[in-house]
């Protein structure tokens, strides 16, 4: 299995979230501050035997690099991503598509593997907009 997902899945991911963090909206530019991440929800260290480990489902667009922007944040405040559904715990019996994210945009979605994204309601005990998904 590969390391990372493929340059076809990357610019999939990128579309579908339309060249946008996910978190804070701003616009990615490769090779410009705050730089362009593709983030794994399922980590990959985490996701050893998952089908969709390097799928569209389990990826999203994020500014920043692991530890900068809102992928550094992401990775620093670990129960809030959890909650939002930028982190999802290996524990979690659910494959990354049924598993909702909350995105700035468009407020709670699943991702699928094609590269579709679907609103969805929120999960238990999560409001359905969440102003500033960062604070909380």
């Amino acid at each position: 299995m590969s390391r990372q997902p493929s340059s076809e899945t990357r610019a999939l991911v990128l579309g579908r979230d339309e060249h946008r963090c996910q978190l804070c909206e701003t616009y990615l530019r490769p090779g410009q501050w705050p730089g362009v991440s593709i983030h794994h929800r399922l980590l990959r260290s985490q996701g050893a035997g998952c089908a969709e480990l390097h799928e569209a489902s389990n990826l999203v667009s994020l500014c920043g690099t692991g530890t900068t922007g809102c992928h550094g944040w992401v990775h620093s405040h670990i129960e809030r991503a959890k909650a939002l559904g930028y982190l999802i715990p290996a524990t979690d019996p659910r494959p990354p598509h049924e598993a909702p994210v909350y995105t700035s945009r468009h407020g709670w979605q699943l991702l699928d593997t094609d590269g579709q994204a679907t609103p969805c309601p929120p999960p238990d005990r999560q409001p359905r907009r969440i102003p500033d998904p960062k604070e909380g």
